[in-house]
């Protein structure tokens, strides 16, 4: 997945985008960043993978992406999960002082 996929899975029927799948998709980046220890004082420094890791890392992030999007996002039954993810995306980035912290 590219980030214009990425956008492309927000993007809302009408127009604009879904802001609470973008949150929990960034939230989702951050971390698997964070979980390969890449994520350091608020900065993802994935340019300092080489190829291979890289490879690894985008694979990994945007597969937890999709998966959301597959089985999550649009199943009505999986309402509270979803619900529950953005919450949960909400949170992570409020304690890290990050957009909509204050």
């Amino acid at each position: 997945m590219t980030m214009p996929r990425l956008f492309e899975y927000a993007a809302k029927e009408r127009e604009g985008f879904d802001k609470d799948f973008l949150t929990v998709a960034f939230q989702e980046i951050i971390g698997t960043a964070e979980e390969m220890g890449i994520y350091k004082d608020r900065h993802n420094n994935v340019h300092y993978l080489n190829k291979t890791e890289k490879a690894a890392y985008y694979s990994q992030a945007y597969g937890q992406i999709k998966a959301i999007k597959k089985h999550i996002w649009d199943d009505p039954a999986m309402a509270e999960k979803k619900a529950q993810l953005i919450q949960d995306a909400q949170t992570a980035i409020r304690k890290r002082g990050g957009p909509g912290a204050h």
